[in-house]
């Protein structure tokens, strides 16, 4: 009878996961371990810098010119612009929010709240604030 000479059999861990590299000795930290753990740590924090550089992201107050809504959406009704065509205050009309405020001796003039040069220019002919309505003040400007 033949002997057969032994075959040599493949560690079975191997076999069934070949990526997994061999055993560290005991002791021994893995290398890949430990790199890919340093660049795991660093991932939110590249991620955060990242975020916080992106130019369309200003979240700063702008300082554009101020808006405001139009008189007709704080109720108010406009006859026309003061003191000019390119003025921003504008004459205040009668309707039921401004009926106790207009009269023969004065012009009720409404200038919305963030423009406050043209309220203090109002303000510095005589007039007389008596109101604010929605995004707009009331002034009484005398008129004569």
């Amino acid at each position: 009878m033949r002997k057969t000479p032994p075959v040599a059999r493949p560690d079975p861990q191997q076999v069934i996961f070949p990526a997994i590299p061999p055993k560290q000795e005991a002791g021994q930290p893995d290398p890949a371990y430990r790199k890919d753990m340093l660049t795991m740590n660093y991932i939110p924090f590249a991620a955060a810098l990242l975020i916080a550089t992106l130019p369309g992201c200003d979240t700063s107050p702008s300082s554009g010119p101020p808006s405001y809504g139009p008189p007709e959406a704080s109720g108010l009704v406009t006859a026309r612009p003061y003191p000019d065509d390119d003025g921003v205050c504008q004459v205040i009309g009668e309707n039921a929010l401004t009926v106790e405020y207009l009269g023969d001796a004065s012009t009720l003039v409404g200038c919305p709240v963030v423009e406050t040069v043209a309220v203090e220019e109002v303000l510095s002919e005589g007039a007389t604030q008596v109101d604010t309505i929605g995004e707009w003040v009331l002034l009484m400007v005398p008129t004569g």
